[in-house]
């Protein structure tokens, strides 16, 4: 059984429909520490891509996501990631996420259903209310799936329906860059 998210699920990041970053529902104590993060993550990024960059990280795909207390603030995360940008085209990961509220993962299910979410918001570039509607009729989970959390200062990344992946705190530059250039051809990327 699920009810709605109402308050319990937020997002930050950038929506094409918009021209800066977009906030809904997540304390500064989880935003400021994933901003300075991922600002840092995707200047890297972009010096190695170079003018590959840009079709490189649209092209990207979502990474679910669990942070264990510690890395974005005291509580523990769950959510999704994917690649934003703004009405001027400046790029900045969207997220929708909640606190845990168990010692457990929410399903894949409710993971699927936060990456469709989010990839419906992208692709109709959404403006914010129209955005935060959709976010506010998702449902928070009731039963936890039998998954642990990850420990403090641990976090957990994964493709929709792929591998999870253990790492300490968030993703280095080199890691994020992995994933960005995962579906890409690598030759192509490369030249």
């Amino acid at each position: 059984m699920s009810m709605p998210a109402t308050d319990q699920i937020g997002f930050h990041g950038k929506l094409p429909g918009v021209g800066d970053f977009v906030q809904r529902r997540l304390p500064a104590s989880f935003v400021q520490p994933w901003d300075a993060h991922f600002a840092g993550c995707l200047d890297t990024v972009r010096q190695q891509l170079g003018e590959r960059w840009p079709g490189a990280y649209r092209r990207s795909g979502m990474r679910a996501f669990a942070l264990g207390p510690g890395v974005c603030g005291p509580q523990a995360w769950a959510g999704v990631l994917g690649p934003g940008e703004d009405r001027v085209g400046r790029c900045f990961p969207l997220i929708v996420a909640m606190p845990l509220p168990h010692a457990c993962l929410p399903s894949h299910a409710w993971f699927g259903a936060l990456a469709a979410c989010l990839g419906r918001a992208l692709r109709a570039r959404a403006d914010a209310v129209g955005f935060d509607t959709a976010v506010r009729a998702l449902a928070v989970p009731a039963t936890p799936s039998t998954a642990h959390a990850p420990a403090p200062g641990q976090s957990l990344w994964w493709p929709p329906g792929g591998p999870m992946q253990a790492l300490a705190g968030l993703p280095a530059a080199e890691r994020y860059l992995d994933w960005l250039l995962a579906d890409e051809d690598i030759t192509e990327v490369t030249r």
